[in-house]
């Protein structure tokens, strides 16, 4: 972890002094003895003083961070994939952020007209579905030869189950129901979780995909972090299995579940690795229609 150092306050005095001015008028005597009594004196020189008001400080509101031009849209031509998924970000509502978004569903909302967009040309966005399978190392089959680090908690492999593409340019809302044979009732056994990513661009390749998830506890609104090695992903939620330590190493369960409460979920922080060979293909998946 990065630790900045932050320096104590400075006190910063300023001494202020002032000088009066005081001047004389002189006359000079014409002729004859000097008469101290017939010479004007001198009045005392009267320095106006200036009262100064503080100016008030203005302060400027922030810009738009996506303003329109002329053509009421915000022009988005060369775009790179970050630039598309910073933007794509302020539009996802994923079922887990249940302050603002709804359970069954993930939401990409509108624009704020001259503020957030819309965008002159629409963005092709993927909202993606997995199967995360997840077991157990095999103790007993001893460590492969090629072996670096201590043994991961868990395995896991990924399935696609459902991609949904859409055209989002911030002119209106869109909504992508959860798809029912993984977050349905009853979808899911002890040893399975689920990953959603709403993404820019083409589908993801199996390069791109993680190699390393992080569950975390369930009390925690971001309940795992999954490693994209893209930087098109603008956001994804995780969904860890119930139980994944009665999982054997093919991902199924091997003693019953723990009772409701006790999810067997590590402590936030373990990784869990992916099994040697990947359980789809990631460029066979076809997409969904957009509802």
């Amino acid at each position: 972890m990065r630790r900045h150092r932050h320096s104590g306050p400075t006190a910063l005095m300023t001494a202020a002094s002032g000088a009066v001015l005081l001047a004389v008028a002189a006359t000079a005597g014409c002729g004859g003895d000097r008469n101290d009594d017939a010479r004007p004196t001198a009045s005392p020189t009267t320095v106006p003083t200036t009262t100064t008001s503080a100016t008030p400080t203005l302060t400027a509101e922030p810009s738009p961070p996506y303003p329109t031009g002329p053509d009421g849209c915000h022009e988005n031509r060369g775009w790179k994939p970050e630039k598309a998924a910073g933007w794509l970000r302020l539009r996802f509502r994923g079922p887990q952020n249940t302050a603002a978004g709804d359970p069954e569903k993930v939401q990409l909302t509108k624009a704020v007209e001259g503020y957030s967009g819309p965008l002159c040309r629409p963005l092709t966005v993927q909202v993606e579905f997995w199967r995360l399978v997840h077991g157990m190392p095999d103790r007993s089959a001893g460590r492969p030869s090629d072996a670096t680090g201590p043994d991961p908690d868990y395995y896991f492999s990924a399935e696609s189950v459902s991609r949904v593409e859409l055209r989002v340019d911030g002119g209106k809302e869109h909504h992508v129901p959860l798809p029912k044979s993984l977050y349905g009732a009853d979808a899911r056994d002890a040893c399975t979780g689920a990953l959603l990513a709403v993404y820019a661009g083409p589908p993801l390749r199996a390069t791109e995909m993680p190699e390393e998830i992080t569950l975390s506890d369930a009390s925690v609104w971001r309940r795992g972090a999954a490693g994209f090695r893209t930087k098109r992903v603008a956001d994804y939620e995780v969904v860890p299995p119930s139980a994944p330590r009665v999982c054997g190493p093919d991902g199924t369960p091997t003693a019953e579940p723990p009772t409701p409460g006790a999810t067997g979920v590590p402590r936030p922080g373990i990784p869990l690795h992916p099994t040697p060979s990947r359980s789809f293909d990631p460029l066979d998946r076809k997409p969904t229609t957009a509802p």
